[in-house]
């Protein structure tokens, strides 16, 4: 069976009346004379090729989705749009009470209840401290410090950076220059990242149902 297709306007022309005439003329002429050079193509190949002449399942062809909201097009579309954003704040409400609800569970002891099990699973992230590490360690920091032209242009003013972008401004340079912490895992042990690196925990939480 072939793909669904994309409709042709001609396909939804009479769920939308109200659409402009002439621009449905213009579209309708272009359509007609598409299909008449298909047909035409088509038409001319099977004389050359008959053996070619079996026909295909015809493509199921997918109109709209969702119910239809008013008959014209434009307004259509604005209130499918309005009720896009709507369902996106419920989901934003949904996501809101499930969070408040796993903590709720969880802070109770509800760890299993019928066929439905709590699963907790806690995560640690580490981010280098750049302040901290450059006072640790300077002559690392002098070696691998970089920054963007963007951080550039923030710590001097725009105006400045364009009329002296190709020229040393080591102060502000430093005051923005950043490392990371594959920068300098050469350099030192992981031991020593970690004292320099402040640690973020994250926890997340899961239900489970037994014999699914």
């Amino acid at each position: 069976m072939k793909e669904p297709t994309a409709p042709e306007f001609s396909e939804i022309k009479h769920l939308f009346p109200d659409i402009d005439d002439t621009k449905t003329a213009r579209t309708q002429n272009r359509m007609n004379f598409e299909d008449y050079r298909r047909s035409s193509v088509i038409t001319a190949n099977l004389e050359e090729h008959p053996e070619e002449a079996q026909t295909d399942e015809p493509a199921e062809v997918r109109i709209l989705n969702i119910p239809q909201k008013s008959t014209n097009i434009l307004e259509h579309i604005y209130l499918l749009n309005t009720e896009r954003e709507q369902l996106q704040e419920q989901i934003r409400k949904i996501d809101e009470d499930v969070k408040y609800l796993y903590r709720a569970a969880y802070d109770q002891g509800a760890r299993k209840i019928g066929s439905y099990e709590l699963k907790r699973k806690e995560r640690s992230t580490r981010s280098l401290n750049v302040d901290k590490f450059r006072t640790t360690y300077p002559e690392i920091f002098e070696q691998h410090k970089k920054v963007s032209a963007s951080a550039i242009e923030k710590a001097i003013g725009k105006e400045e950076f364009q009329r002296q972008m190709k020229e040393s401004h080591p102060e502000e340079y430093d005051a923005v220059a950043k490392v990371t912490i594959t920068d300098i895992q050469k350099e030192l042990p992981k031991m020593l990242i970690d004292e320099v690196c402040d640690w973020k925990k994250s926890v997340s939480f899961d239900i489970t149902r037994n014999g699914r």
